[in-house]
C-alpha cells in the first residue's frame, strides 16, 4: 500500500518515518522509490530532528532534494514551532520545574544560529505571563542589560523570572562570565523584590539549570 493510501485507510500514526517523509517528497530519484529515498535521508540526518534542524544549504547538497523540497521541510519545521506556540495558552502554562521551562523553550521558540537571551515571565503562581527574547548575539557573545530586564518585569507586573540562553555547541556548562552575570541579576532582582527562579542554558540535546546546580 502506497504512503498516502496507509494514512487514509489507517491514519498517519500507523505511518513509519520514511513513508510520512515520502508522502512529502512525493519522488524519489533514478533507481531509488520515494520511500527508500525517504528512508535514506533520515539516516543520513539522524532523524526527523536532524532533517528539520539542518540548514536549508546542506539539504539542498543532498542529490534529490532540490529547492522546492528543500523549502517545503523548512516550511514545515515553521508550521510546528507556529502550531505549538498557538496550542499554548500563557495563563495555563505552568513552569513546574527545569524540565517544563526546558520543553516550553524548545517547542516555542524559533530555534537559529545565533545566541539568543530569552525571559520568561511568571506570576505567583508560577504561570506563565509571557516571554521575550530580550537580545540577540553571534557565537561569542551576547549583550546582556540587566536593567532592561527589570523594567520589563516591572512593568509586566511579574512576581519571579526565568532567564534562557542558548549554546551552539553541545556543551551547555555555563562559562564564567555567565555565572558572573546570573550572580548579578540574583543581586539585582533582590533588590526589586523580584526572584530569579533560574538560568537555563540549552541546545537541542538539553539544558543546564543554575538552580538545579546550587548556583543559585
Amino acid at each position: 500500500m502506497k504512503p498516502r493510501e496507509k494514512l487514509i485507510e489507517c491514519g498517519a500514526n500507523k505511518l513509519k518515518d520514511e513513508e510520512l517523509l515520502a508522502i512529502l517528497l512525493r519522488t524519489g530519484i533514478k533507481g531509488k522509490p520515494v520511500v527508500q529515498f525517504s528512508k535514506e535521508i533520515l539516516k543520513e540526518f539522524g532523524g526527523f530532528s536532524g532533517l528539520l534542524d539542518a540548514d536549508i544549504k546542506d539539504l539542498i547538497k543532498v542529490k534529490g532534494l532540490n529547492t522546492s523540497k528543500a523549502t517545503l521541510l523548512k516550511a514545515l519545521l515553521e508550521i510546528v514551532h507556529r502550531y505549538f506556540r498557538e496550542k499554548i495558552t500563557l495563563s495555563e502554562f505552568k513552569l513546574q520545574n527545569p524540565e517544563s521551562v526546558y520543553k516550553f523553550l524548545m517547542s516555542s521558540i524559533k530555534w537559529e544560529d545565533r545566541e539568543k537571551f530569552s525571559v520568561l515571565f511568571v506570576n505567583n503562581a508560577s504561570n506563565l505571563i509571557d516571554c521575550e527574547t530580550l537580545f540577540m548575539g553571534n557565537v561569542n557573545s551576547i549583550p546582556l542589560f540587566i536593567s532592561e530586564i527589570l523594567k520589563k518585569a516591572l512593568r509586566k507586573g511579574s512576581r519571579g523570572i526565568i532567564v534562557a540562553h542558548n549554546h551552539l555547541t553541545e556543551n551547555i556548562k555555563p562559562s564564567n562570565e555567565d555565572i558572573r552575570f546570573t550572580k548579578r541579576l540574583l543581586d539585582a532582582c533582590n533588590i526589586v523584590e523580584i526572584e530569579l527562579i533560574d538560568h537555563i542554558i540549552y541546545n537541542p540535546q538539553g539544558y543546564f539549570s543554575f538552580k538545579s546546580e546550587g548556583i543559585i
